[in-house]
């Protein structure tokens, strides 16, 4: 079985697409698996390809106990490969290339970020979980088509906009409507990463190897953080216990980095022993962060310090979802 490379999503030659939104049957797992979620209340693990969805049931109890009757003793994360269980169902998605996904902060809506790598970008929006579709976003602004992938997306907390990330080089909000709130314009080659900060407030990263803090009001770039010295390739808003607000952000040039965006200061830095993939915050607090040789680097947060490195035993890994305490699956 082949996965995508550790970069994903945005390198892989295009693909024809299907035209329309549809279910095909349910069927083994296909390859190259670019974006996952968890939905805790279904016990539904929702895997991207490419251009389709896969559903899983992982009927995971109260306690941890998976699908095999089986549950882990250990005090630390366990990991299991999912790479083996079958879709209960296939959603196919009117692009070839499925980038990223967002589920609402209600659960009732899934935004689905990707397209025709070279040809057209565009967010698809179905019903959660009768997966029903809604709507096909597919213009930016001044409603021009957009013209290439659609790198991300990730909802505000309000539930009524979102973010998406364009390897066009562009961010932008957009209503729930489909209208474009702001755009904002200034990396100077695709964005990898966009997530909301506040109200007020959202953060990009790219290709260029900076992290932008914007002003939604006006799209006007409050600052520029260049430490990276590759492309930075995820973000994530941390709260500490503080409830302070802090950014992690993960580059290809094998680092984590804890900033206070606010401020513009770089806070810490650790470096990772191989280029990292992916980046999640587990439910005990750790930062995980998986890496292009198939390990789990888990650190602790602020520290950054490094706790432990675990071996996956699959190289090829691209994502991680947490489906309960200390419970991973990866694939």
């Amino acid at each position: 079985m082949r996965f995508c490379s550790p970069m994903a999503v945005w390198f892989l030659v295009a693909l024809l697409a299907s035209p329309l939104v549809g279910q095909a049957p349910p069927t083994s797992l296909p390859p190259r698996v670019t974006a996952s979620l968890w939905d805790a209340q279904h016990d539904k693990a929702v895997l991207a390809t490419e251009g389709a969805l896969q559903i899983l049931s992982l009927q995971v109890s109260a306690d941890g106990t998976t699908p095999s009757g089986s549950k882990s003793e250990k005090p630390s994360e366990s990991f299991d490969c999912g790479r083996d269980l079958p879709s209960i169902q296939s959603i196919e998605i009117p692009f070839s290339q499925i980038a990223g996904m967002d589920f609402s902060p209600d659960k009732k809506y899934l935004l689905i970020a990707g397209g025709d790598p070279g040809q057209r970008g565009a967010v698809q929006c179905i019903q959660w979980p009768s997966t029903s579709p809604v709507r096909l976003f597919e213009t930016q602004a001044d409603g021009a088509p957009m013209p290439d992938v659609v790198t991300g997306v990730e909802w505000f907390p309000g539930g009524i906009q979102w973010i998406e990330s364009h390897w066009a080089g562009s961010a932008l909000v957009r209503r729930s409507d489909g209208s474009v709130l702001v755009t904002f314009s200034g990396h100077t080659g695709p964005v990898l990463s966009a997530i909301p900060w506040t109200d007020e407030l959202a953060i990009s990263a790219g290709l260029d190897q900076t992290i932008k803090l914007w002003r939604i009001a006006d799209g006007m770039l409050v600052r520029s953080m260049d430490n990276h010295t590759a492309a930075v390739t995820q973000l994530i808003r941390w709260t500490s216990p503080e409830a302070k607000a802090l950014l992690i952000s993960m580059g290809q040039d094998r680092t984590v980095r804890l900033w206070d965006p606010l401020i513009g200061r770089l806070i810490r830095f650790a470096r990772l022993p191989d280029v990292p993939v992916k980046m999640t915050v587990s439910d005990s607090g750790l930062l995980l962060v998986l890496l292009e040789n198939g390990s789990v680097c888990k650190l602790s947060i602020p520290s950054l310090r490094i706790e432990e490195t675990v071996s996956l035993g699959e190289p090829r890994a691209t994502t991680l979802i947490q489906t309960g305490p200390s419970k991973w699956w990866f694939w």
